[in-house]
């Protein structure tokens, strides 16, 4: 019997930082660092089976939820913890969103109309 692979997105993620504002550069971080750390964190996914051919969901589905959740750190440790929200679109309708707290980080699941 033949596994299936599934079938294939295309996700978009917006990512919010958050911390000082530096006075004297006039900005909150470095744009250039900023999507670099963006992009390094989502390298060892791209175009792979995200269940089949990488570790971080050998034990766990790859739902919205638990992509959020695993990229999550990725990121934020890339951002010197600035990380204050992680949004996933999987379509222009279905997004999942983590937000920062003091304590913890919420994930919600939701469906959106219009443009992303």
């Amino acid at each position: 019997m033949q596994q299936s692979r599934g079938h294939g997105h295309r996700y978009l993620t917006e990512t919010t930082i958050g911390g000082e504002h530096n006075a004297r550069s006039g900005t909150l971080y470095d744009f250039v660092a900023f999507q670099k750390a963006i992009e390094e964190s989502l390298e060892p996914w791209r175009d792979r089976h995200l269940d089949l051919e990488t570790e971080d969901f050998r034990n766990a589905p790859s739902t919205g939820e638990n992509i959020v959740r695993t990229l999550w750190p990725k990121i934020d440790n890339r951002l010197n913890q600035q990380l204050v929200r992680l949004r996933l679109w999987e379509t222009a309708n279905n997004r999942v969103h983590a937000a920062q707290d003091v304590t913890h980080i919420v994930i919600c699941s939701g469906s959106r109309h219009g443009a992303p």
